[in-house]
């Protein structure tokens, strides 16, 4: 069954939200009448979360929130920072569940941050091991955040220096960058060019992005139609 929004609880099991990021629904024809009903009204609860992402990047601007985040999320990060990054993007993952997108996207740019470093010098690294993990978790929840931060490219550029400031100023306890001041330089490095990236071609993004918004979103308006008329279809049927 696809996963929706509301189960971000458990990041690794997120293996199948590029279905809905991709708008494929595909529906198995061997299912019950009950059971497609469930899937159909899963695929859609699914599809309004994605669209509240946007709803959220509109109002943080029309409400003075740009690059806004709750302190408490500080904390948040500081107890992190004893524990394996994958830690970071289960916290990440908890935080976009519950809406709280700019603190998650906080979260999870540290975490990005943390895993890039501990992969690169950490002498037990495993491709299979936590190559494989960071890279699902980066992925998966990555594509929802990104579409909520190309919405408004200042929010964007703020939560990320705040992510890149906080990796700047304190040390990762769980593994020092001690161990390879140089190693760390470099991820961090990575975050500021981007960063650079971001503000230099602001406009150029902000069509592109503005563009890419707008594709997206009739494909919602469109999968959401489909799935109310399957909707519907199994009603009719149901009542016969």
């Amino acid at each position: 069954m696809i996963l929706y929004l509301y189960n971000y609880l458990n990041p690794i099991k997120m293996n199948k939200l590029i279905v809905l990021m991709l708008l494929i629904l595909s529906f198995s024809t061997k299912l019950s009448a009950q059971d497609n009903v469930s899937e159909y009204k899963s695929e859609r609860k699914a599809i309004l979360g994605y669209k509240k992402f946007y709803k959220y990047a509109d109002s943080i601007g029309k409400n003075g929130q740009t690059g806004f985040i709750e302190k408490d999320v500080y904390r948040v990060a500081d107890s992190l920072d004893n524990l394996h990054p994958a830690e970071y993007f289960t916290k990440a993952a908890k935080l976009m569940g519950s809406y709280k997108l700019n603190e998650a996207s906080f979260i999870y740019y540290l975490g990005y941050l943390r895993y890039e470093y501990y992969n690169s010098v950490n002498p037990a690294y495993k491709d299979s091991g936590d190559g494989a993990l960071f890279a699902s978790l980066h992925y998966q929840l990555g594509e929802p955040l990104l579409m909520m931060l190309k919405s408004n490219i200042e929010n964007y550029i703020g939560i990320l220096k705040k992510s890149i400031d906080w990796g700047s100023k304190h040390d990762y306890k769980f593994f020092s960058k001690n161990r390879n001041p140089k190693k760390y330089l470099l991820e961090l490095e990575g975050l500021n060019n981007t960063l650079a990236d971001l503000k230099k071609n602001k406009e150029h993004y902000k069509k592109e992005w503005a563009k890419e918004r707008e594709d997206s979103e009739k494909g919602f308006d469109l999968s959401l139609k489909q799935i109310n008329d399957k909707l519907k279809k199994e009603q009719k049927t149901h009542n016969k």
